[in-house]
């Protein structure tokens, strides 16, 4: 695997590099690491079986893996059901994604015990970054009983994911 100069950037971290044609090769699982030096974030490589990738993103206390793998939406439940979560989801979308995967991951929720409800972002663009769509998706959270123990998923990208995690992240709050 070929990298360029890639930036990555969180809210607590610097931005870190790979160094411009900085070569990885290929392995099972690459993960992100805290570099102790610096405090910066570096890739690292390790070794893993069964074909699916784990990215580790190490925060402390805060840390969380993002997992890579044909099927993951189909297996969604059984990946969540370790974690000890609440046992309501809800997963927040949009038309155009949910037409597709919708389906796979409620039944896999379900499958795995849990009580799961849907939210379809109404515009599927950037229009719904709008207080207008963000109270409607609380009110949708209030109304299933979402609680602190509940689960958002974000099926999708960009504003679906910025929409569902502001919203998750203010919901119950203050």
């Amino acid at each position: 695997l070929k990298f360029t100069r890639r930036v990555l950037k969180t809210k607590d971290d610097p931005a870190t590099r790979l160094p411009a044609g900085g070569r990885l090769k290929r392995r099972k699982k690459v993960f992100l690491d805290r570099d102790s030096d610096n405090g910066t974030v570096c890739l690292r490589q390790t070794e893993s079986g069964g074909g699916m990738k784990k990215i580790t993103v190490h925060l402390g206390a805060r840390s969380y893996q993002i997992v890579i793998a044909r099927g993951a939406l189909s297996a969604l439940g059984r990946l969540l059901k370790p974690l000890k979560l609440g046992s309501k989801v809800l997963v927040v979308s949009n038309k155009r994604v949910a037409r597709h995967f919708l389906g796979p991951v409620g039944r896999s929720l379900t499958h795995a015990g849990f009580k799961t409800e849907h939210y379809l972002l109404p515009h599927g663009n950037e229009r719904d970054k709008s207080e207008r769509v963000l109270i409607e998706l609380w009110k949708q959270m209030a109304e299933i009983g979402l609680d602190r123990s509940s689960t958002v998923v974000a099926l999708g990208g960009g504003v679906v994911g910025d929409v569902s995690g502001f919203a998750a992240s203010t919901y119950m709050r203050g």
